[in-house]
């Protein structure tokens, strides 16, 4: 008696054991692909700041037009 309820049982327990590793595995994924995505942006953010300051470092050894005309 017990071994059959035992057995119609298994199927569910098995379901869930399977659906829990699933959304496991889900779950590692996506936060997996957050990380990658957060430091693209933090890569992509800091190369704006250094081709920013590049490009104004290079404005400032050369004075503007209109210092050069009226000096």
């Amino acid at each position: 008696m017990l071994d059959g309820i035992i057995i119609l049982l298994c199927p569910f327990f098995i379901i869930s054991l399977i659906s829990i590793i699933f959304a496991y595995i889900i779950e590692y994924i996506r936060r997996y692909i957050n990380q990658r995505r957060k430091k693209q942006n933090q890569i992509q953010y800091l190369s704006i700041i250094i081709i920013n300051t590049s490009l104004s470092s290079n404005q400032q050894d050369f004075p503007p037009a209109y210092e050069t005309l009226f000096f």
